[in-house]
């Protein structure tokens, strides 16, 4: 009955069911997450794959994760999971933990970002029934749960409004190509040129981690060329800050 109770079970009568609650509150009791575990064969974690940065003294690296992971840790205040996070280096590393978090049943659900385009994680979690959600999504025509925006488009929106504004050499600090969302940018910074007439230079395009570092490098380079751009697309704050530095 008291652990009915505790759960909220409507087949408790509810006076009894809130002297319950109350005497618990007052006792300061917690649920013990081993033995719900126990009997309801969950583990009330979910589980967050974060990339670790290599980059070192750049405080803006991996603010985009940062906040992932509040908003992760608020849609979770109010219930019995707990957030679980799990670092890892290269696209390998992703995959390897991913793994063997459905292997050893180790979350009972997975998030994650950083989607590439041919991405082996979303066909084995497809395959396995795993539940997931990534933030973004794969170039391939696959069913299952992602939030998203529009890259292509915000790609396109920034590069014909500088092209509104008179430039024709525009470049792009982009992400790493195998990135989906990279190649939605792509898509889209091409898109504007084509529909003002005019031809993309992809030798303006530069792929890398996103980071400070990146962007200022990035930005140093183009614009020492001999015929350099008049205008840059940033795709994040942190590599806008670096072409600013």
């Amino acid at each position: 009955t008291i652990s009915k109770a505790l759960r909220g079970s409507p087949v408790v009568a509810r006076p009894i069911r809130d002297a319950i609650v109350a005497a618990a509150r007052e006792l300061g009791y917690q649920a013990n997450a081993r033995g719900m575990a126990l009997r309801t064969g969950k583990t009330y974690r979910a589980a967050v794959l974060m990339p670790i940065t290599s980059a070192v003294g750049y405080e803006w690296d991996g603010v985009e994760y940062t906040q992932i992971l509040s908003g992760v840790s608020q849609a979770l205040e109010d219930s019995d999971y707990q957030l679980s996070v799990h670092g890892f280096r290269s696209f390998g590393d992703a995959f390897d933990i991913a793994r063997r978090i459905v292997d050893q049943s180790a979350a009972d659900g997975l998030i994650f970002s950083g989607v590439l385009a041919d991405d082996p994680r979303i066909d084995m979690l497809v395959e396995s029934g795993f539940p997931f959600v990534s933030l973004g999504r794969c170039r391939k025509p696959l069913v299952y749960a992602h939030v998203d925006v529009d890259n292509e488009w915000a790609a396109f929106t920034a590069t014909a409004r500088l092209i509104a504004g008179g430039h024709e050499r525009i470049a792009l600090i982009n992400a790493d190509r195998r990135l989906s969302y990279a190649l939605d940018r792509i898509d889209g910074f091409s898109r504007a040129f084509h529909e003002a007439g005019l031809a993309a230079s992809m030798a303006l395009v530069a792929d890398g981690d996103l980071s400070t570092r990146f962007g200022r490098d990035s930005a140093l380079r183009l614009l020492g060329l001999p015929n350099p751009p008049t205008a840059l697309v940033c795709i994040n704050e942190s590599t806008t800050l670096g072409v600013l530095s």
